[in-house]
């Protein structure tokens, strides 16, 4: 290659401790390459489906149209909540089950999995 790409990661201003931890692993593997935060550029919040068309002329994946406030793991993401996974059995039932079977078989091992759920929500203590 006569230069490197940069690569565009669609991390939140919050995530601030991945954005430094992916920067390194990138200077890491690849020295000198580029990696940048496109949520980050200017001072409002940025909507990243409007990004991707405004700014680099690209269609943003479709699972955004679809409800979801991000595209890890194809909606699969551990991270993304009690609301992403009800939004994923009502959008992608098979992939839903996949995952809650996978998260059963986890829960019922001995370790740090044991008995927790990816989702979870405390109320009141």
């Amino acid at each position: 290659m006569p230069f490197l790409p940069t690569v565009l990661i669609g991390y939140k201003r919050e995530e601030r401790d991945r954005q430094e931890r992916t920067c390194a692993s990138y200077k890491a593997a690849i020295p000198g390459s580029i990696v940048d935060y496109p949520l980050c550029w200017g001072n409002d919040y940025r909507d990243l489906s409007l990004i991707c068309r405004n700014d680099l002329g690209i269609e943003p994946p479709r699972v955004y149209d679809m409800g979801f406030d991000y595209n890890n793991c194809g909606t699969s993401c551990c991270k993304g909540g009690i609301g992403s996974r009800v939004l994923e059995a009502i959008r992608f039932p098979d992939r839903f089950e996949r995952d809650m079977s996978w998260e059963e078989k986890m829960r019922a091992k001995a370790g740090s999995l044991e008995g927790k759920s990816f989702c979870a929500r405390v109320v009141d203590g």
